[in-house]
């Protein structure tokens, strides 16, 4: 017979070693590598290390604080002083305007429709060897019935366009056909004709009913009654008066002056400036930006 192998005795089993009971901190707070595998790069604090005995149950008292400091009384609020009382006292009863025995005058009615303003001249009714001042003329009315001239294409005082009517004259009072401005500001309204100078007034053109225009000139170059502004249908002419140094003339845009020849009417265009003397008139009109 084949010899057999001898048989081995069945080793020792290892016994586990000894299992710690979990400590009370262990059960509060168990540790965040109790799931985790270990690691050499982990490294945890054994809470069963940690004895019981070394955490009082007890609370310990805060630490005492020190003292606040005594307020600076330098810095402390001081109490708001009262308003002051107004020196002013309101008016007392007797004073009061609604409580005065005084009549109330009536006041003078507004002037209706074209009425003439106080103070104002009302020309329309005035006659001179020349007609009636407040020229009637022809021209179109736009929709609001103003009259303009008919060369224009647009209404002087609302704007409205004059090319979509029938285009029928009509004829009323003429309107204002602009303004004199003089050098130092002065405005002159040209609803008439008129007389300028240094003392026009007592000039015949004045008593035929011509506006007089009073000018100062310190130069001496100018007359009595130097020039005569004259409203002819829808235009505004100059005409010089046989003056002794002249009236010159100077329209938009040029450069030299025009002496007129005495007698003879020239037509204004806006923007155009007239010399008298040694004073500037420049002749404004609503035309020009229409």
């Amino acid at each position: 017979m084949g010899s057999t192998a001898p048989r081995q005795s069945p080793k020792p089993k290892a016994t586990p070693p000894e299992q710690k009971k979990p400590s009370v901190l262990r059960k509060l707070f168990p540790a965040p590598t109790d799931d985790l595998p270990a690691t050499a790069m982990m490294k945890a604090v054994d809470l069963e290390d940690i004895d019981d005995d070394d955490y009082d149950d007890e609370p310990q008292s805060p630490p005492k604080l020190p003292p606040l400091p005594e307020p600076d009384p330098l810095l402390q609020p001081t109490a708001l002083s009262k308003r002051p009382e107004p020196l002013l006292k309101p008016p007392a009863i007797s004073s009061r305007i609604d409580l005065l025995d005084e009549p109330v005058l009536p006041r003078q009615p507004l002037p209706e429709g074209d009425a003439p303003r106080p103070g104002k001249r009302d020309r329309t009714n005035d006659t001179t060897e020349k007609g009636v001042i407040g020229t009637r003329v022809r021209g179109f009315k736009c929709a609001r019935q103003h009259l303009n001239d008919p060369r224009v294409a647009f209404c002087r005082v609302c704007g409205l366009r004059m090319d979509q009517l029938t285009g029928i004259l009509s004829e009323d009072v003429r309107p204002p056909l602009g303004l004199l401005v003089v050098d130092d500001g002065t405005t002159f309204v040209l609803d008439n004709d008129c007389v300028i100078g240094r003392d026009p007034e007592n000039s015949d053109a004045a008593r035929r009913g011509l506006t007089p225009i009073r000018l100062q000139d310190s130069s001496g170059g100018m007359s009595r009654a130097h020039a005569e502004f004259r409203l002819i249908e829808w235009d505004v002419a100059v005409v010089d008066r046989g003056s002794t140094n002249g009236t010159h003339v100077r329209p938009p845009g040029a450069l030299e002056w025009t002496r007129l020849a005495p007698g003879q009417p020239f037509t204004l265009t806006p923007g155009a400036e007239v010399m008298v003397g040694g004073r500037t008139v420049t002749f404004d009109s609503p035309h020009a930006h229409l």
